[in-house]
C-alpha cells in the first residue's frame, strides 16, 4: 500500500502490463536484439548525408553570442523540466517543458555562444534523427534544427535515459520490485539497443557537417535516489537502491564508450553524489515537487559546470 501511495504522489500512473509481464519482454529483447539494432543502424552502413529541413522546433537565443551557435539536445533534463519557463516561452517550449534554468543557459553565458535550445521532455536518442512523436504536431528532428543554418560551433546532448526506460524502472522500484534478475536482463537489451542508437546519432552528425565536425558533449546520468533513502523511505529498499545505482553505471558506460570512439565527441560526468533524493541538500526534485527526481536549479548548475570543465 505504501508504494501505491509514493507512485501517486511521484505523479505517475503506472502503466498495466509493462513490467507485469516482465519474462515476455525479457524473451522480447533477447530474440529481436539484432533486428532492433539493425532497425536504427541500417546494418552495418553509415547513415547517408542528409539536408537539414526548415526548423520546425522552437530556437532560443540566449543572447547576441559573438562566438557562435550552440545547440542543446536531449530529454527533459536538458529541457529542464519542473523548473520555471523560458521568458516569452513558445507552445513548443511549454510542451517541452523548457527552463531558463537548464544547464544549456548556463554553458551559453559561460561561452558567449547563441543558443538554439530544441531538447524535449520525453525524448530519446532515436528522437536527435528522427520526428519525436508528441501531444499535436510532431517534433522534427533535434539535428535538423541545429543544421538548420549551418554547422554549429558546439553541440550538447543529454539523452539515454528514456531509450532505457528509466522512468519505467524507477515506477517499479516504488510500487513492486526492481532488484531481479529478469529485469536486469531487460535492463542491459536496452541498454545496447541505446549505444547503438548513439552510433547512429554521432555518424549522422559527422556527416551533417562534411567532414568538420563540431565539438560534441554528451553527458552521463546522477542516480537521483541516494543511499539516504535507505531506512527512511519503506517504499525503497536498499537492494533496490543498489539496482538503480548499477543500471545508471551501465547506462553511463555506454555512452562513455560510445563517445570515445569519435574524436569530435567528449563525455562530461553528472556527478550528485551526496546530493540525490533524501539527502540534507538534494540537487533533484522531490516528490512532490514539479518534476519528481528531475535536476533541482542547483544540479541543473553541476551539469553545466561538467560541460564547461569537459570543454
Amino acid at each position: 500500500m505504501k508504494k501505491q501511495i509514493v507512485v501517486i504522489m511521484l505523479g505517475l500512473s503506472f502503466v498495466g502490463g509493462i513490467f507485469t509481464s516482465t519474462v515476455s519482454a525479457q524473451n522480447s529483447i533477447i530474440s529481436n536484439i539484432n533486428r532492433g539494432v539493425d532497425a536504427v543502424t541500417g546494418g552495418t552502413q553509415a547513415p547517408a548525408a542528409t539536408t537539414p529541413m526548415p526548423s520546425q522546433t522552437t530556437t532560443t537565443p540566449s543572447n547576441n553570442g559573438s562566438g557562435g551557435t550552440y545547440a542543446a539536445l536531449g530529454d527533459s533534463v536538458a529541457a529542464g523540466l519542473g523548473l520555471p519557463p523560458v521568458a516569452n516561452a513558445t507552445a513548443q517550449d511549454t510542451q517541452c517543458g523548457r527552463s531558463s534554468q537548464a544547464y544549456p543557459y548556463m554553458v551559453a553565458q559561460q561561452r558567449q555562444l547563441r543558443l538554439i535550445h530544441v531538447a524535449c521532455s520525453g525524448a530519446t536518442i532515436g528522437d536527435l534523427v528522427t520526428n519525436q512523436g508528441v501531444s499535436g504536431p510532431n517534433l522534427q528532428p533535434q539535428l535538423d534544427a541545429a543544421y538548420a543554418n549551418g554547422t554549429p560551433q558546439l553541440i550538447t546532448i543529454t539523452a539515454g535515459a528514456n531509450d532505457v526506460h528509466w522512468t519505467d524502472f524507477l515506477r517499479l522500484c516504488y510500487s513492486f520490485n526492481c532488484a531481479t534478475t529478469i529485469n536486469s536482463t531487460v535492463a542491459r537489451g536496452y541498454t545496447l539497443v541505446a549505444g547503438a542508437k548513439l552510433d547512429y546519432a554521432f555518424q549522422d552528425i559527422a556527416n551533417r557537417s562534411n567532414g568538420h565536425p563540431p565539438t560534441v558533449i554528451i553527458t552521463g546520468y546522477y542516480n537521483p535516489v541516494s543511499n539516504y533513502c535507505s531506512g527512511r523511505q519503506s517504499n525503497v529498499t536498499a537492494d533496490e537502491i543498489n539496482w538503480l545505482n548499477t543500471q545508471r553505471d551501465a547506462l553511463n558506460k555506454t555512452i562513455r564508450d560510445t563517445a570515445a570512439r569519435y574524436s569530435f565527441v567528449k563525455y562530461a560526468s553528472a556527478d550528485f553524489t551526496g546530493h540525490g533524493l533524501c539527502s540534507s541538500d538534494p540537487w533533484t526534485q522531490g516528490l512532490n515537487d514539479p518534476a519528481p527526481l528531475h535536476p533541482t536549479a542547483a544540479g541543473q548548475a553541476q551539469i553545466a559546470q561538467s560541460i564547461l570543465g569537459t570543454l
